[in-house]
């Protein structure tokens, strides 16, 4: 991410050198929108992730690579340092080199009897081999030091135009014992170095995409485990309403049979009473049997008192012991 702050002090510094800037340029900032595709996909994500994690690998390949390109520019100095600057003149004029096909070709003598298995040959009649050429390409393509021994190597290893290199090793030195330097060559540098470059891109890419489906199994996991536990909570409050539902139903049960038998129980109360003020009233009821009737209303009286005052204590009793167990769920 760019700091905005830093862009405005820079260009606050360029307004104050009065430097001539070209804001336009800004412009090319536009083609990074298309990364934006990088959050949205997540495959181009693992893609990514597996090149940037693959960078500290890929540089230690790389180092292998040119240990391996070093090595073998040092025994190309050996074998052929100097050999391809070697190609045709004309007899009519020594400084025009004469072309076999579209270019020159190095040679190795304009003797038959001179020449190594597999050499080229000029023809004596209209050419001479001397050493006074720059070389294919204008020199680039040759031994003769390391830099150009290492873009020589390189060149071959990335097997562009390499057997064309191999043709004028030929034509220079012959072909018998030619490729004892360029089966190697390609074998250990094109054949391994280099695609140990694709084993670790793929290598980091599996890596990376484990590490992907791990995460989202995990995920899922996770959510799966959530959502057990949410429904087993959901299940217990389901069980523990219904249960208080059930309690609270028999509560309500007994308190109303209760209510029912208070009331059958005043109203034969109240019966009782209008019997004894019929009997009380009535005029053959004698004076003893009218003195045992207020002696038993008196002592029921004094019982309903009694019977009174207990409830309540009861309930006072009932009350403290609840506000204690209070105190102590409070004190733990």
């Amino acid at each position: 991410m760019i700091n905005v702050s830093h862009l405005f002090s820079a260009m606050t510094i360029f307004a104050e050198a009065n430097i001539d800037v070209d804001l336009r340029m800004l412009r090319s900032f536009r083609v990074l929108r298309p990364l934006k595709l990088v959050s949205r996909i997540p495959s181009l994500q693992v893609v990514l992730k597996s090149i940037i994690k693959a960078m500290a690998p890929l540089l230690q390949i790389g180092l292998l690579v040119l240990f391996a390109i070093v090595i073998f520019a040092i025994i190309g100095l050996e074998f052929y340092s100097g050999t391809l600057h070697k190609t045709c003149y004309s007899l009519e004029d020594p400084n025009k080199p004469v072309k076999e096909g579209e270019s020159e070709t190095p040679c190795n003598s304009d003797k038959e009897a001179d020449k190594s298995g597999g050499a080229y040959v000029c023809n004596y009649n209209t050419s001479m081999c001397l050493e006074k050429w720059d070389g294919p390409n204008s020199g680039i393509t040759s031994f003769d030091n390391i830099g150009f021994a290492m873009l020589t190597v390189f060149q071959c290893i990335t097997m562009e135009g390499w057997t064309a290199i191999l043709y004028w090793t030929n034509d220079a030195l012959g072909s018998q014992f030619n490729w004892i330097y360029f089966v190697p060559l390609i074998v250990i540098g094109s054949f391994f170095m280099l695609n140990l470059v694709l084993g670790v891109l793929s290598g980091e890419f599996s890596n990376e995409r484990n590490r992907v489906e791990r995460r989202m199994e995990f995920q899922k996991c996770r959510f799966r485990a959530m959502f057990q536990t949410a429904m087993v909570s959901y299940l217990d409050w389901i069980t523990q309403a219904e249960r208080e539902k059930v309690e609270n139903r028999q509560e309500f049960l007994k308190l109303r049979r209760q209510q029912q038998l208070e009331r059958e129980l005043n109203g034969y109360v109240k019966w009782i009473c209008k019997a004894e003020e019929v009997i009380l009233a009535e005029e053959r009821t004698t004076e003893e049997e009218k003195m045992h009737i207020m002696e038993a209303r008196k002592r029921n009286a004094a019982k309903s008192k009694k019977l009174k005052s207990l409830g309540k204590s009861k309930s006072t009793d009932t009350e403290e012991e609840e506000a204690e167990e209070d105190y102590g769920d409070d004190g733990m």
